[in-house]
């Protein structure tokens, strides 16, 4: 489905992107499957598993049940695996319990690459991440934080007609425009900002989007 590829692609350009701006090209690259994952947003494969005959690569999985979420939160998931992949190419022990526990070795490599990390519970420890503004920053700056994924694979709370909950997608930037009802500007921002337009010399005022 059209749909489908363009989520594969994009993920595939973020991976990229990601690896460009903070590992400077020095991770391999990665297969970036979309399965179903109910119980995670996202994981990694610690071992190569894919192939081409030539070269053997990881696997980075990314939830189909969780692509509702905020596109910066998405990239946050794909972020959050690649350091999994710097630790395991450079004998960094991150996790333990068979990859559960976050320790803070990987909240240490994490937030080295723009990543907010907080402890969770006992059992996966340093695994809350979310993406700071600098994250954000540089993701609107390649481009990656423009049109929403609007589409995800329903758990079975989606499915059951009892239900009344459903997933409310949030932008991952804010809209902003002119106060000057004749001026045409408009801004995105990835957060909350004090702005003025040049033109107008007018202040810019946030919109619901």
């Amino acid at each position: 489905m059209q749909m489908l590829s363009y989520t594969s692609r994009f993920f595939e350009e973020a991976y990229k992107i990601i690896n460009k701006v903070y590992y400077n090209d020095e991770l391999p690259m990665a297969m970036i499957t979309l399965q179903s994952s109910p119980g995670s947003f996202a994981y990694i494969i610690s071992k190569k598993i894919w192939t081409d005959d030539e070269n053997k690569y990881y696997e980075v999985n990314i939830s189909t049940e969780y692509l509702w979420r905020e596109t910066g939160a998405l990239l946050a998931s794909l972020a959050h695996e690649m350091v999994h992949l710097y630790c395991i190419e450079n004998g960094i022990r991150d996790t333990s319990r068979s990859g559960v526990y976050h320790n803070k070795k990987f909240k240490d490599e994490a937030e080295k690459r723009g990543l907010l990390i907080s402890y969770v519970d006992k059992a996966i420890g340093y695994s809350g991440t979310k993406p700071s503004d600098e994250f954000l920053d540089k993701m609107m700056e390649y481009g990656l934080l423009g049109e929403e994924i609007n589409h995800f694979r329903m758990s079975p709370q989606h499915t059951d007609p009892s239900s009344t909950s459903k997933p409310k997608k949030k932008s991952s930037t804010r809209k902003y425009v002119c106060s000057n009802p004749s001026c045409s500007v408009t801004v995105r921002a990835t957060r909350d900002v004090n702005i003025i337009c040049a033109d107008c010399n007018m202040p810019m005022v946030k919109v619901d989007t």
